[in-house]
């Protein structure tokens, strides 16, 4: 498919940029689980921790497919993202707003807004 009519979307750049820091929080959280990385544990519990890793790799595929202009993307991204609000109120019992809290639902309103712009063109 060709789309470079929307070389000014900053869809891709910006869903490359979120794979490798899913990417990251992954590592992070296997270092983390094996005891090769110290993580505070009223973050995120040490039991958690395979949970949100595996919900980060599901995340960084996802962004990745949006990146190469795949619904399916959209729809694992969707998911990750319900998963993860959903691990954080099962492991940490609350879901208090932090900066990082803001800065996501500030990515899903970012991404509601371009989404219907790209959505047909999107296989």
């Amino acid at each position: 498919m060709n789309n470079d009519h929307f070389q000014d979307s900053w869809l891709p750049p910006v869903m490359l940029a979120l794979a490798v820091i899913y990417l990251l929080g992954a590592i992070y959280a296997l270092l983390g689980w094996t005891g090769l990385q110290s993580i505070d544990a009223t973050i995120w519990p040490r039991q958690a921790l395979p949970f949100f890793a595996l919900t980060f790799l599901a995340g960084g595929a996802s962004s990745l497919g949006i990146a190469a202009w795949k619904r399916w993307g959209v729809y694992g991204l969707i998911v990750t993202w319900i998963v993860t609000t959903a691990l954080n109120g099962i492991f940490t019992g609350s879901l208090t707003v932090e900066p990082t809290t803001v800065l996501a639902l500030l990515l899903v309103v970012l991404f509601a807004y371009e989404l219907p712009r790209v959505w047909r063109h999107l296989s």
